[in-house]
């Protein structure tokens, strides 16, 4: 018999604001702009520091597929 590995999995680092913001910034200065705000508003909010930290893996995701 072999045992599960009792340690469990390192966690992945969360997102923070300013890797999002990178990331943003770096989209909007190719010239996706307004898909970037698009982006934010779809959350319901107008500024991306109002973007709730549980978004910001789907925000990371769908910025990097502009």
């Amino acid at each position: 018999d072999q045992e599960a590995d009792p340690t469990p999995a390192p966690e992945a680092e969360p997102i923070t604001l300013e890797e999002v913001r990178a990331v943003l910034a770096a989209k909007s200065v190719q010239g996706h702009t307004a898909q970037v705000q698009a982006l934010i508003h779809k959350r319901g909010v107008e500024k991306l520091s109002q973007v709730d930290p549980a978004q910001y893996a789907g925000l990371l995701a769908e910025a990097e597929a502009l």
